[in-house]
């Protein structure tokens, strides 16, 4: 199952927040566990945009977890992040597949159960 992770307070907008889910990458393979990133984008203006540390998490995660991130969820991903959105995905390669835009709904219907959804989501 999945789980809320750590993060920032929603007041700045683009918050994250990060999960842990089981899964496996393959029939005789031990159980590996994979980040799943859930990015509250239902604040993201170009005020609050913080494109450096963007570029850092993709970096540091390509670089020290490259088999770990299962899925990318960018939730109300709308305005200045959907202009964009053409721009950022070939800098990602293949792993613009693992990106997925989901509403609030889908994400506390698909993710969590009534008792684990974040406050952010209720």
């Amino acid at each position: 199952g999945s789980s809320g992770g750590g993060g920032s307070g929603s007041s700045s907008g683009g918050a994250a927040k990060v999960a842990s889910v089981g899964g496996t990458s393959g029939s005789a393979a031990p159980s590996v566990q994979q980040i799943l990133g859930v990015f509250d984008l239902r604040e993201l203006s170009a005020d609050n945009l913080d494109f450096e540390f963007v570029t850092f998490l993709i970096d540091t995660i390509y670089r020290y977890y490259p088999l770990r991130l299962g899925q990318v969820l960018l939730v109300e991903a709308t305005g200045i992040f959907s202009t964009a959105w053409p721009v950022i995905r070939p800098a990602l390669g293949k792993h613009g597949s693992l990106v997925r835009f989901i509403s609030a709904d889908e994400l506390r219907k698909e993710y969590f159960t009534p008792e684990t959804v974040p406050d952010e989501f209720r």
